[in-house]
């Protein structure tokens, strides 16, 4: 067979290269049947809307609803990552070094609403200038505090939970 028998795939599509993409965009997107009920929309919209720490809480009351562990994510994870044993055998006792690091999870947009944040900034460290209060709740994570100690970290959480905010002791080593 020489290079001019050869059939040129044109010759099987009447001259069009790509008939089938031409006839899919010509029908548009395929419709589907929704069968999905109106209540689980309204809760698929609803659970949609949750916030972390809303997201948190339902995970906890499910877990104990159907009797698991609140923490199954980590044992699933600790699971997977070990072959198959037990997380908790696996896992090394974390080390509590008594220092904390005070984390804001949702930093408030205006200036007026970050001031009282930026006061308690400074009541807590008077070497804290404005500026280095600016800068803190404009960085990404929001960390107001560096390695104190346990008890004040949780009490100015606390003082963060009164003004509504979420702030999160973390662990430092």
């Amino acid at each position: 067979m020489t290079a001019a028998e050869v059939p040129h795939p044109h010759d099987f599509t009447d001259g069009d290269p790509l008939p089938h993409l031409r006839q899919a965009l010509a029908n548009g997107p395929p419709t589907y049947k929704d069968d999905t009920a109106p209540e689980v929309k309204d809760l698929a919209t609803d659970l949609c809307s949750l916030n972390l720490v809303e997201l948190t809480q339902l995970n906890y009351l499910i877990c104990k609803k159907l009797g698991l562990d609140p923490n199954i994510l980590a044992v699933i994870k600790g699971g997977l990552s070990s072959g198959g044993s037990s997380a908790a055998e696996e896992a090394p006792a974390a080390v509590d070094s008594g220092f904390r690091r005070v984390v804001l999870r949702e930093v408030p947009k205006g200036v007026k609403e970050r001031f009282p944040i930026m006061k308690l900034m400074r009541a807590e460290d008077e070497k804290l200038s404005l500026a280095d209060c600016k800068k803190a709740l404009e960085s990404d994570p929001t960390v107001l505090f560096e390695r104190i100690d346990k008890d004040k970290a949780e009490e100015i959480c606390n003082k963060l939970s009164d003004m509504g905010l979420l702030g999160l002791a973390e662990n430092v080593d």
